[in-house]
């Protein structure tokens, strides 16, 4: 991985306590680092030696000699590319520099960085230092080469300090008495007057043209311009992005689980006009892309009151018509479970469903327009009601008979979806179809076989459905003898295989069982027929073997 630090900066810092005592100092090392050719962020461990030739001079833990690598290192944090550190700051677990190896005989001092970003210390080219850093060896200086910083106190003289360009930092009296500047204790503070930074003209009392940016002890805030726009970028303790945006659209709060830019929706958007939207551009005014969660919620226009009910118990949410009464209201938790309620403008529940009523499960209920019970549904007793207007249960009425068993009890029932009343049986053997006449089977109890003799007393039916007719009716119970795969027609309309080779068959013949197995024919020996009869032919067959309607009824 290759590793490079470009555009830095190296500044020599002197801080002095005064003329006549000891310079300690520290050098300003910053740069940009890249990794791969790509902007480096997160931490990254460095080591340095100051050199002269093949001598050193000075290294960060003051293990390194004839311009080796020194043993330890110290960590730096990367944002953006960007470091940032203060060599021989032993605050930071350095050496402090010695002002006396910048005296006398030193040529050429250069400093030397090895820098590690995981994959192991690299050595970047040496930079050599400016002239300015012998001024840490000297306790007074009328001038320097490169730049000066100072480490303690800095005495003016008395017309102040002097820069290139003509500006005069000065703690002379102003007009009228006093300074710009005052000490109070160790701040430093401007009676009158504007502050500029990166401007000559500041018309407030702190103004900085440019971005600026906030070291902070657990994080970095940057005054900047994210996504195009004026705002804050904020850098958490793990590096993580927050950024605060004025756009145009209004205020824009977002977050990144990152050190890249989030999003540009994913956080909070509060418009000009005063709409928030949450993971979205609100179109309302409050807009929330994906689940949201609340206690309570009540939804009203602004003539109408809120929930004035204390529902203690569970969470609850309003929905109001144009009255100022709720037209929609949902109940978290109603008597164990949750409950909706739909109201008319006449504020009369008409419908509402209940997750537990009465302690045996969900419940519904249809209401007319003056609020009384129409149906009621309860799925824990299994129940079906219709009650008349003045609440008198009808003659429909489903439920449990007292003994786990379900019951319907009505007048009248009327089957549109098909003809013939059935039972469930078991038909031996594996060319039962449709429409075939089939028999008691004597040696399976509650089974039944295919017919197969003339004139059998053992008839017992038609297999339903062939012909496209139905069953209408299908009665059985599982896990008995009245149970089984085929549905059987014991009277009713059922088209019926036949064989017309004894006869051809007309309307009102009656019909018995054929030789055929599974098919009738025409029954012309009256006295064998007694007991055998299957019905009678509702349509005819001249010749061979095809359906027949037939109307069943055992005789």
């Amino acid at each position: 991985m290759r590793i490079r630090v470009v555009a830095a900066a190296i500044l020599p810092t002197i801080m002095a306590a005064g003329l006549a005592h000891a310079v300690p100092a520290t050098i300003a090392y910053q740069g940009e680092l890249r990794s791969g050719g790509a902007l480096y962020v997160g931490s990254a461990s460095l080591k340095a030696a100051v050199v002269d030739g093949g001598a050193t001079l000075w290294s960060n833990d003051g293990t390194s000699s004839s311009g080796g690598e020194p043993s330890g290192a110290v960590t730096v944090a990367v944002v953006d590319g960007i470091f940032s550190i203060h060599l021989g700051d032993v605050a930071q677990g350095m050496v402090a520099f010695d002002p006396a190896v910048f005296g006398p005989g030193v040529a050429a001092p250069a400093l030397r960085v090895w820098v590690d970003t995981g994959g192991g210390f690299e050595q970047l080219p040496d930079q050599p230092l400016a002239s300015s850093l012998f001024a840490l060896s000297a306790e007074s200086a009328n001038g320097a080469v490169g730049n000066f910083q100072v480490q303690g106190q800095l005495n003016l003289g008395p017309s102040g300090l002097h820069f290139d360009d003509g500006t005069v930092l000065t703690t002379a009296p102003v007009s009228g008495g006093g300074s710009l500047w005052q000490e109070n204790g160790s701040s430093i503070y401007r009676l009158s007057g504007n502050v500029g930074v990166g401007t000559s003209g500041p018309t407030h009392t702190f103004e900085v043209a440019g971005d600026a940016e906030f070291l902070l002890g657990t994080g970095v805030i940057d005054v900047s311009t994210p996504g195009g726009w004026p705002g804050f970028i904020g850098y958490s303790q793990n590096l993580h992005r927050r950024d605060v945006i004025f756009d145009d659209t209004g205020i824009r709060l977002l977050a990144s689980g990152s050190s890249s830019a989030p999003p540009n929706t994913d956080g909070i958007i509060v418009t000009e006009g005063g709409d928030v939207g949450i993971h979205t551009v609100p179109g309302a005014a409050l807009d929330v892309l994906g689940l949201t969660r609340t206690q309570s919620l009540a939804v009203s226009d602004p003539t109408h009151s809120t929930m004035t009910a204390n529902y203690s118990n569970g969470g609850v949410v309003q929905i109001f018509k144009a009255t100022p009464n709720p037209g929609v209201t949902m109940f978290g938790n109603d008597g164990g479970g949750g409950r909706i309620e739909l109201t008319n403008n006449a504020n009369a529940t008409t419908f509402s469903v209940s997750g537990q009523a009465y302690a045996s499960g969900s419940q519904m209920r249809l209401r007319r327009a003056d609020g009384t019970i129409g149906v009621e549904v309860t799925a824990g007793t299994s129940e079906l009601k219709c009650f008349d207007s003045a609440g008198a249960l009808q003659t429909w009425d489903t439920g449990d008979d007292g003994s786990g068993n379900g019951r319907v009890r009505t007048d009248i029932v009327e089957i549109t979806g098909g003809s013939d009343p059935s039972e469930r049986f078991d038909i031996g053997g594996d060319l039962a179809e449709p429409g075939m006449v089939v028999a008691i089977d004597r040696r399976h109890p509650g089974r039944l076989v295919l017919s197969d003799e003339p004139y059998q007393r053992t008839v017992a039916g038609v297999i339903s459905g062939a012909g496209g007719v139905r069953t209408g009716l299908v009665m059985g119970q599982s896990g008995s003898a009245a149970d089984g795969e085929h549905a059987v027609a014991l009277t009713g309309r059922v088209w019926t295989w036949c064989d017309a080779d004894a006869g051809p068959i007309e309307p009102g013949d009656l019909l018995t069982t054929a030789p055929t197995p599974g098919h009738a024919m025409r029954a012309d020996d009256h006295a064998r027929a007694q007991g055998a009869v299957l019905g009678k032919a509702m349509s005819g067959l001249e010749t061979g073997r095809g359906l027949v309607l037939v109307l069943v009824g055992m005789q």
